[in-house]
């Protein structure tokens, strides 16, 4: 039964191993990928054929020479480590399966990126031909057209499949993209065709402008969502991993001590006992953390190899140390030590640390990444966002950091209808998004309002969450994240007119407000914090008394760091000065 399991899991490995590399063969042929994709899948590849392990072939080898040695006792050993090992197996290949489709979806989401702009110029180049078309040739400009409508067709299709498909991976994510604006592209694209039906042209051309300048919007607007979502990964990852450390720090603690603990007691001693069901404790503390380990394993490609390798070795380390303890029964090793679980022990330990560090490692990076995103985020964006925001990007979203970004988005959209006042244009979206970089202009605006708008929503569920929340607070702040969702819809739509820059006023007064409101709860806690404080001022003797006490703390901890080697020692020493 067991080689029949086995038999299946090899064959799912080859099989996958040859759906990856199709994929990749006609990825290659037709598409031209980023060099970060391409080193995912490169990655991936390395992974799959370093999935079955050394060990497992070594011991499907001592399996069959023990076979035909006929040692039945031995045979049995192998095969429960081969259980063990097959379990390992099938979870990291339902890792890797989780991993291709990830890697797959971020293919198709880049693809479809590049499928709107080169849709884009394809439109503003059949927008130019269009305005000098007469006879059988605006007939050929119709077919034309309704070639780009079919082809927008099926990129709709593709993003909303994008979007579903991201909702069924383990774990999920929320791909989302603003539908007005898919609709808006569908509309230009139709209008234009029923203006070429007419016989004008001159109309026809502006409305497949207008659709161009739309799917410019889209591929600025898939790439944004593709970052926002990546960052919110990364955020949910830093959060789990910093929980994951402090509880895999733990357990290695654990784990040192009943090293120790076996080397000092007799297998009769009644604490043996005690050393088996403690044992059994820490492998059921890691059955806890394993799945968010695998989880992480599942998203973060670059610690996905190592995760798996470390856990496999944890997994049967522990194990084998459980079987060893069990062994040594005390009608028979009664007046000895267990000299042999200890190394077990020690193997699942190193493993155990090797995961911390590793994690450890992976934070920083995701620290590292996150702070060059933000600062780039700022750099992109420094007419938005206020100095104080990107010096401190992590901070929780303030009624005065939204209040400062709303104020100098409400700047440039009045500059922009200033502008196109002076330019004799009229406002509404035949006029708006028809010159050069101005539909870069409009996507950027909408991201911005739509930034802001999220920033408020986890504001308000900051302040539900809080003593300060009530009733009142929660309509405003729903009401003021209508209105903002509203803004973007003029900008998406095109259409910023007078009752577009009021709306911005009333939403920046409302602001106002929530920043005076705040600045008054702050005011009012730290002067009840001030009246409940009673300062206390310590004689020179009971000082002298904390400095002797605090040198023997620091003396204790000196004396009883565990033996490390040099490797080791160094890493400690980073975590606690960070820390």
């Amino acid at each position: 039964r067991l080689s029949d399991k086995q038999k299946e899991l090899q064959s799912k490995l080859e099989q996958m191993k040859k759906t990856m590399q199709e994929n990749n063969r006609l990825k290659e042929k037709y598409y031209e990928q980023s060099e970060q994709i391409m080193e995912k899948q490169r990655e991936l590849e390395k992974m799959m054929e370093n999935l079955m392990s050394e060990e497992m072939k070594k011991t499907l080898e001592e399996i069959e020479k023990l076979l035909q040695d006929a040692d039945k006792k031995q045979v049995q050993e192998q095969l429960e480590n081969l259980k063990m090992q097959n379990e390992d197996l099938e979870k990291q290949l339902d890792q890797n399966l989780e991993l291709m489709k990830r890697l797959e979806l971020e293919s198709r989401v880049e693809t479809a990126k590049e499928s709107a702009k080169k849709l884009s110029d394809e439109q503003r180049k059949l927008s130019d031909e269009t305005m000098d078309a007469k006879g059988k040739d605006n007939e050929q400009q119709k077919a034309k057209q309704q070639e780009l409508s079919n082809k927008f067709q099926q990129l709709k299709q593709d993003l909303k499949n994008i979007e579903q498909d991201y909702k069924k991976l383990e774990p999920s994510s929320n791909f989302k993209l603003n539908e007005q604006l898919q609709q808006n592209i569908e509309q230009q694209q139709q209008g234009a065709q029923n203006q070429m039906n007419k016989g004008n042209n001159k109309q026809a051309s502006k409305q497949q402008k207008q659709a161009a300048d739309g799917l410019d919007s889209l591929a600025t607007q898939i790439e944004q969502e593709q970052q926002r979502m990546e960052q919110e990964e990364m955020a949910e990852d830093s959060e789990l991993i910093r929980k994951l450390l402090k509880n895999l720090v733990g357990i290695s603690f654990n784990q040192e001590e009943l090293i120790n603990r076996v080397g000092e007691t007799f297998i009769q001693d009644p604490r043996y006992q005690s050393i088996i069901l403690d044992q059994n404790q820490i492998k059921d503390d890691f059955a806890q953390i394993e799945d968010s380990l695998r989880s992480i394993a599942k998203r973060q490609f670059n610690v996905a190899s190592a995760i798996n390798q470390n856990l496999g070795d944890v997994n049967i380390n522990i194990g084998k140390s459980l079987n060893t303890l069990l062994a040594y029964n005390q009608s028979f090793y009664g007046n000895s030590k267990n000299n042999a679980a200890p190394k077990w022990m020690q193997y699942s330990m190193t493993s155990i640390n090797n995961l911390a560090l590793l994690l450890a490692e992976s934070l920083d990076k995701m620290q590292d990444q996150q702070r060059q995103s933000k600062s780039s985020q700022c750099k992109n964006s420094s007419k938005m966002r206020s100095k104080s925001q990107c010096n401190n990007p992590g901070k929780n979203p303030s009624p005065k950091s939204m209040r400062k970004m709303q104020e100098e988005l409400n700047k440039q959209l009045e500059a922009l209808k200033k502008q196109l006042e002076k330019d004799g244009k009229p406002m509404g979206r035949k006029q708006i998004g028809q010159k050069n970089g101005m539909s870069e202009q409009l996507a950027k605006m909408a991201a911005q309002q739509e930034m802001i708008r999220r920033m408020m929503q986890e504001y308000g569920q900051r302040m539900k969450e809080s003593d300060a929340g009530n009733t009142k607070i929660a309509k405003e702040i729903e009401q003021l994240q209508r209105q903002m969702e509203q803004t973007e819809q003029d900008i998406v739509n095109r259409t910023i007119t007078q009752q577009t820059i009021q709306r911005q006023q009333q939403i920046l007064t409302r602001l106002l407000e929530h920043e005076k409101a705040e600045m008054q709860r702050e005011k009012d806690n730290r002067r009840q914090s001030n009246e409940a404080q009673e300062l206390y001022e310590p004689s020179p003797k009971e000082l002298d008394q904390y400095e002797q006490l605090k040198k023997s703390n620091v003396d204790v901890f000196r004396r009883s760091v565990p033996s490390m080697t040099d490797y080791y020692k160094r890493k400690v020493a980073d975590y606690f000065y960070r820390f």
